[in-house]
């Protein structure tokens, strides 16, 4: 079940319904993700990193996501979210 809350929440995010707030609670041995430090987010930049196997993803809170991006992000459960502050 919590498996599927994650799930349901992540997509909302990844869709712009939601706000991530704070780094989600990780279990031990998961996936730590990635701080992205680039103003525009290109398919190319996730691909490369999805290659690692990344799936989460932080962003600059200014930071500028291509469609492609999203997309592809999307097909392959990566988690792309914008950083909290000013």
């Amino acid at each position: 079940m919590e498996e599927i809350c994650i799930a349901v929440i992540e997509k909302l995010i990844r869709l712009g319904y939601l706000e991530w707030k704070r780094e989600p609670v990780r279990k031990v041995g998961s996936d730590p993700g990635i701080k992205l430090n680039k103003h525009v987010i290109l398919e190319k930049d996730i691909k490369e990193i999805s290659n690692s196997g990344i799936l989460r993803i932080e962003v600059g809170k200014k930071a500028i996501i291509t469609d492609l991006a999203k997309e592809y992000a999307d097909k392959r459960g990566i988690v792309i979210y914008k950083e909290e502050g000013e």
